[in-house]
């Protein structure tokens, strides 16, 4: 009721004064909507930190952490040697908590991108395990003696991803960048003087896949 009172004597007001402006009473009704405190909000930052570790738990450094603000903005930093990182991101203030909304990428050089959209504030710590974006494996005969040139054709299921052909090095390992952290592969595997071999497997991120190749 008392609200009410203070809205229509200001109205009285600004009806009787020719010289109120438009950004002032502007400023006035919107001040009234914040009397009381509660639910109230403003702007300022939040500090978000967390630490980014394989799934050995060991820390990894120069790991990239970005936030993209819903309405614009953009923070990115890198984690330190202990593989720990602390930004300062733009923040709305609810009932004293700040709180950063956006999108959240956490990227690196060969390690499988982690994204993701939503909250964060500033009361809680923000950890992530990172994999390797690839498979690996070795190629031997059946006396164990590595295999060297042995090609590897990859074709995803449905084809999404192409062909991807490689080839083992001298000690018979190769390894595979995977385009997307899980999905069925065909895969040919040849070299001249051996059987070839034709697999249709599921792969995921840091699967290790031996095969062993007789001769024809």
């Amino acid at each position: 009721m008392k609200r009410w009172f203070i809205l229509f004597m200001l109205m009285v007001f600004a009806v009787s004064s020719p010289v109120a402006e438009a950004t002032n009473w502007g400023d006035i009704l919107g001040g009234l909507g914040k009397i009381g405190g509660s639910g109230s909000s403003s702007k300022g930052t939040a500090r978000i930190a967390g630490k980014i570790v394989d799934r050995n738990l060991t820390p990894l450094e120069g790991i990239t952490v970005t936030w993209s603000g819903d309405g614009g903005g953009h923070v990115s930093v890198k984690t330190n040697s202990e593989g720990n990182y602390v930004m300062n991101v733009p923040a709305q203030s609810r009932d004293g908590i700040w709180a950063a909304v956006g999108k959240w990428t956490i990227s690196g050089e060969r390690w499988r991108t982690i994204k993701n959209s939503g909250t964060k504030d500033s009361r809680c710590v923000y950890n992530y395990t990172m994999h390797h974006d690839y498979m690996s494996g070795k190629v031997t005969t059946s006396n164990g003696i590595p295999l060297q040139w042995v090609k590897l054709v990859f074709e995803q299921d449905g084809s999404a991803s192409g062909r991807h052909e490689i080839y083992t090095d001298e000690y018979g390992n190769y390894e595979f960048t995977l385009p997307s952290s899980g999905a069925n592969y065909w895969v040919t595997v040849s070299l001249d003087g051996y059987q070839t071999q034709r697999h249709h497997t599921w792969f995921s991120d840091e699967q290790v896949w031996n095969l062993t190749l007789r001769e024809s």
